[in-house]
């Protein structure tokens, strides 16, 4: 998935106004999956500590000296000796029961003053731009009981809808929410979306 929000973002690992001039010096990611985002943000600030946590040990064994993965649950407390400049999650859907608490407060607590969080999720449903879709289109109704059963254990899958006013709850400013489709499969005819959609 990081490929395809990559070529998504035209490019961007990142929305943060980041500044290799005054770059940051202590980087975490949160959910780092296979580490991929901090490998290339190593490469991009290379004097930059990066941290990625997971609970899965999927990560690459060799990786660039200033990037360190541990093993950690982003649901426990978070002890970090020295305060963040830049906090980044992506695609952690399922994961917070209250955003708020489990993520948002815990950033703030941890960043530097000036310092920037970002989160980048995905909002699964199933929408269309030109009405073709039928309400009861298996995919679509699929993706309602997941959402269904998601709730149920009190972990939805639609969390991103709550993730701005959360961060302004806890003290976060100058708070910017980008919107960006995703299309299922090839069948936009134009061929960054084609492509989008094959890799989605």
């Amino acid at each position: 998935m990081h490929v395809c929000l990559k070529h998504l973002f035209g490019g961007k690992n990142y929305f943060a106004p980041l500044s290799t001039v005054n770059p940051p010096r202590r980087i975490l990611d949160i959910a780092t999956g296979t580490g991929t985002w901090a490998i290339e943000m190593s490469d991009e600030f290379p004097n930059a500590e990066i941290i990625g946590t997971d609970l899965s040990p999927i990560q690459p064994n060799y990786v660039p000296e200033n990037v360190h993965f541990y093993i950690e649950d982003a649901l426990e407390d978070w002890f970090y000796s020295n305060p963040l400049d830049y906090i980044f999650v992506r695609l952690a859907t399922g994961v917070w029961s209250n955003f708020e608490r489990d993520c948002a407060r815990k950033a703030f607590d941890n960043l530097e003053p000036g310092g920037w969080f970002e989160a980048q999720e995905i909002l699964p449903g199933m929408l269309c731009d030109d009405g073709t879709m039928p309400e009861d289109w298996p995919l679509k109704r699929l993706m309602e009981d997941l959402h269904d059963c998601a709730e149920q254990i009190d972990r939805s899958l639609r969390c991103a809808e709550t993730y701005k006013q959360a961060l302004v709850n806890v003290g976060f400013v100058d708070i910017q929410q980008i919107t960006y489709k995703i299309p299922i499969n090839n069948w936009p005819r134009e061929r960054k979306w084609k492509e989008l959609g094959s890799s989605a």
